[in-house]
C-alpha cells in the first residue's frame, strides 16, 4: 500500500513540474489564443451621428408621403451628418402655359442657418428666375433673443 501512495505521489509530481515547465504554458497559451481569438473592435457611431441618421431617414420617409400625396408637388431632403436640408414646391397648369416653382436649400454652419431661395415663374413665353441668398443668426438685443436676418452682396458657396 505504501508502495502505491508512493507511485501516485512520484506521478503527482511528475505532472505538477511538467505543468509549471515554460514549453507547457506556450503550448496552453497558443492554444487558448487559437481558442479565444481577440475580438475585433467597433467603434460605435457617436450619438449625435446616430441622431443624424435617424434624421435623415425621417426624412426619407416624410418626401415619399409628401411626394405621394401631393403628385410629386412637394419635397422635403434631410441629410443630418451634412447638416443640409431641401424643401421645394412645384407647381404646373395643365395647358402648361403657367409654372411655379421654389426650392430652398438650408445648410446649417455652426449657429448660423445659410439659405439659399430660388424661385422660378413661367407664364406663357416670359420666364421670371430670382435666387435670393440669406442668412440667419441667432442674437441678442436689450436681453432678447432675435434673429437676425443677413442679404450677403457675394454669395458663400456650401
Amino acid at each position: 500500500m505504501t508502495a502505491m501512495r508512493g507511485a501516485v505521489f512520484g506521478a503527482a509530481v511528475v505532472v505538477a513540474i511538467a505543468a509549471t515547465s515554460p514549453a507547457a504554458h506556450a503550448d496552453v497559451a497558443l492554444t487558448l489564443d487559437q481558442l479565444w481569438p481577440a475580438l475585433p473592435h467597433h467603434d460605435e457611431p457617436s450619438m449625435s451621428d446616430q441622431l443624424a441618421d435617424w434624421m435623415t431617414s425621417v426624412g426619407v420617409h416624410v418626401d415619399e408621403h409628401l411626394g405621394a400625396l401631393s403628385h410629386d408637388a412637394l419635397e422635403f431632403r434631410i441629410d443630418g451628418r451634412a447638416q443640409h436640408y431641401y424643401v421645394g414646391v412645384h407647381a404646373h397648369s395643365s395647358t402648361g402655359r403657367l409654372s411655379f416653382a421654389m426650392r430652398e436649400d438650408v445648410h446649417f454652419v455652426d449657429t448660423v442657418a445659410c439659405i439659399r431661395t430660388h424661385l422660378q415663374l413661367e407664364l406663357g413665353n416670359h420666364a421670371f428666375d430670382l435666387q435670393v441668398p440669406m442668412e440667419l443668426q441667432p442674437d441678442e438685443l436689450n436681453g432678447q433673443r432675435i434673429v437676425e436676418l443677413r442679404v450677403p452682396l457675394l454669395q458663400r458657396h456650401w
